[in-house]
This record gives C-alpha cells, sequence and structure tokens, in this order.
C-alpha cells in the first residue's frame, strides 16, 4: 500500500484551498449558493437550508411531549387495540379506526407546531451568537491583538507547519475555543496561527495538540 507522503497532504491541502476559493467566486457572482438555498424560518430569520435540518433535528430531539401529546398517544393506542381486538367487526370497529386517524392527525399537528415553534427559538439563538461573534471579530481589541500574534509567529501554521502564502489564508485561532472560555479570547497565550484548511478542520474543538508558548 503506497504511503501517504507530505508531497500528497501539501497536495490535498492545495485541492481544498482552491475548491473552496472557486466555491467563495461562485457564490460571490451569483449572490448566493446555488448548492444551499436559503429559507425563511420567520420575520427575523433566515437560514441556509442546511441549517434549517439542522436545527429542526436539534428542536425535535430537544422538545419532549406535553401533557396533551400524551393523552392523544395513549387515545391513538387504545383506538387501535380496540380495532384489532373487537370481533367480529362492527360499525364500532370503524368508529374507533376514524378516531384514532383524526387523534394521530391532531398529535402530528401538535407535534410539528411544538418542533417548528423551538426551531426557530434556535434559529434565533443562533442569530443572536452570529451577531456576537461578528462584533467580536471586528472590534478594535481582536484586530490590534490578531497583528500582534500574526507578527509575533510569522505566516507558519501550527499545526501543519507550512507557510501560509496569502494574507487571506492567515487565521488566528483560539486554541481552546472563545465558545467555550470567553474569558481566554484576548488571551495571546490561547492564540495560535493556523492556515486557513487547518483551522476549517479544527472547528469548535479544544487544540491540545499546540503548547501554550
Amino acid at each position: 500500500m503506497p504511503r501517504y507522503t507530505d508531497k500528497d497532504r501539501r497536495k490535498s491541502i492545495a485541492t481544498r484551498q482552491r475548491n473552496a476559493r472557486l466555491r467563495r467566486e461562485q457564490i460571490a457572482k451569483l449572490g448566493y449558493n446555488p448548492n444551499n438555498p436559503t429559507v425563511k424560518l420567520s420575520n427575523n430569520v433566515v437560514v441556509t437550508s442546511e441549517v434549517e435540518k439542522r436545527l429542526t433535528k436539534k428542536a425535535d430531539e430537544s422538545t419532549s411531549p406535553s401533557i396533551l401529546e400524551i393523552i392523544l398517544i395513549w387515545i391513538v393506542s387504545g383506538s387501535i387495540l380496540m380495532c384489532i381486538f373487537i370481533r367480529p367487526f362492527s360499525i364500532w370497529n370503524f368508529i374507533f379506526l376514524i378516531f384514532s386517524l383524526i387523534s394521530f392527525i391532531i398529535f402530528y399537528g401538535i407535534r410539528q407546531k411544538r418542533i417548528k415553534l423551538r426551531t426557530i427559538q434556535l434559529g434565533l439563538e443562533r442569530k443572536e451568537r452570529l451577531n456576537e461573534t461578528r462584533q467580536f471579530y471586528s472590534s478594535p481589541e481582536w484586530n490590534l491583538i490578531r497583528k500582534q500574534v500574526i507578527r509575533e509567529k510569522g505566516w507558519i501554521c501550527s499545526k501543519c507547519g507550512e507557510s501560509i502564502k496569502n494574507s487571506y489564508d492567515v487565521t488566528v485561532d483560539h486554541i481552546r475555543p472563545r465558545s467555550k472560555y470567553p474569558e481566554l479570547a484576548l488571551d495571546k497565550q490561547n492564540l495560535c496561527v493556523l492556515c486557513r484548511s487547518c483551522n476549517a478542520s479544527k472547528g469548535d474543538r479544544d487544540s491540545e495538540i499546540y503548547a501554550f508558548e
């Protein structure tokens, strides 16, 4: 089996950077991402379809059944059991069947409404976090400390060790994520220089591989 060499790694990084640049150019030209259209959750919240799917899934997982929903579940279950065990088949079976169907429709509608409201709430919370993040990264305090870190540590990625060729790919990353450790947001000991590719692959995980200097 052929070995994965440093040359292969550099080629892979260059390919990802080129593909990312082409996607940015396409989005800038069209004004939107054709592979990820926007969805309007409410008058104040507009997200992409991928984000909407993630928020809906999270809302579904975090929305516990209400008392009314539990009652409807028991009604539907009881009606179905009556339809199965009452013999011979009579008008009562038909009534129970219709009743269970109506109860299920009501239950499904209530459930979907609650999930929709929870999704909008999560969308609003996400919007607030994004606004706060934009304010932080556009603040003069961050811009000053970012320049200091880049000047002191140079254009060398702390993860892959590669020299960074252009200013767009130079990023200053929080070793311990700002979302988890806000008190370290402007601590230079918690900052390191990463290329854009390594920063994207790191996400919001703690970077234990980077030593504090």
